[in-house]
């Protein structure tokens, strides 16, 4: 029983040294969204085109928006951070299309507020992370299946300064958002910076 003590009272004056700190602050970015081919070469939905709800004959292209959110940095150690995050993020797709033998353009945008947990990984001031994220829509231009995403994102990560940092991510969901007979999930490709401001130890 004394080892015992022993043992939990030198992992508590171990945790008790270690410099955790923690730095809150802000992200924001540009998107470069777009929507997986699918399981075949259909959508389907009547507000997705002028006349015609099904077609075939069509090719989805990435669209460009923006994201931005809060982060809060509780750094562990040299090596390692969990950074929890909330998030306002602009995607969709541009769809072109043929309609009567014409080529179409139609733009597919929808936002979310999405919640993430980051790991994030040091080589002094390089990071990679890892993180699963939580999105809810909060509105879209077109019909959708599913009004939430979830998934993982890739990333990585150069502190420029102690407060300023550059960032990209890989992010895909992987529920079908449109999913009658297309599986469509969210690709997104985000590039950004981040501002943190120091609290303390």
């Amino acid at each position: 029983m004394k080892k015992l003590f022993l043992m939990l009272f030198a992992i508590a004056g171990t945790f008790a040294m270690a410099q955790v700190t923690f730095n809150p602050g802000l992200r924001t970015g540009v998107n470069f969204a777009k929507l997986s081919k699918g399981s075949n070469n259909i959508i389907y939905g009547s507000s997705w085109y002028n006349s015609s709800p099904v077609t075939s004959d069509y090719t989805i292209k990435t669209k460009a928006d923006f994201y931005a959110g809060f982060q809060a940095n509780i750094r562990f150690s040299k090596l390692y951070a969990l950074q929890p995050e909330i998030n306002y993020s602009r995607q969709g797709a541009e769809i072109n299309y043929k309609e009567n033998g014409q080529n179409k353009t139609t733009n597919f945008n929808v936002s979310y507020v999405g919640m993430g947990l980051v790991n994030k990984f040091y080589m002094d001031r390089f990071n990679v992370n890892i993180a699963p994220f939580l999105d809810i829509q909060l509105d879209s231009n077109k019909d959708v299946d599913v009004p939430f995403d979830f998934g993982i994102q890739l990333g990585a990560g150069y502190d420029i300064t102690d407060n300023i940092g550059v960032e990209a991510r890989f992010k895909r969901g992987i529920i079908p958002i449109i999913s009658e007979d297309a599986n469509h999930n969210n690709v997104v490709i985000s590039a950004g910076a981040y501002f943190t401001f120091p609290v303390g130890k």
